[in-house]
């Protein structure tokens, strides 16, 4: 497989990768709010996993010079921009704030955006 088909095939992935995540942040916040805090913290922990795959393959494209005219580019900005509060709120102890944090911050910035973004 050529270098291009290949990048394009990461791009294809990560990007069917989006809705998963964004229903994994949803659930996790349910969890957390139906005071499921074993299972929720669980979950959450796959979910930073799953995020911290999720951000290797887009340093992978953005290191092969790939990542420009995906929307993933794009993406990568706005996660890079919730994970803050994200961790300010884990530090904290506070699954209200985590849960909120995960239901209305990160779950709608974790959507496709295809290369008009």
């Amino acid at each position: 497989m050529h270098f291009t088909e290949r990048m394009k095939e990461v791009v294809r992935h990560l990007n069917e990768l989006v809705p998963t995540l964004q229903e994994a942040a949803k659930a996790t916040a349910v969890l957390l709010q139906e005071g499921n805090f074993a299972d929720g913290y669980r979950q959450l922990q796959l979910l930073i996993e799953a995020l911290q795959h999720f951000e290797e393959g887009l340093a992978f494209l953005e290191t092969a010079g790939f990542i420009e005219g995906t929307g993933l580019e794009d993406l990568k900005q706005r996660l890079q921009r919730v994970y803050p509060s994200i961790l300010a709120a884990l530090q904290e102890r506070d699954s209200v704030q985590l849960a909120d944090l995960l239901e209305y911050e990160l779950a709608p910035t974790l959507v496709r955006c295809g290369p008009e973004c």
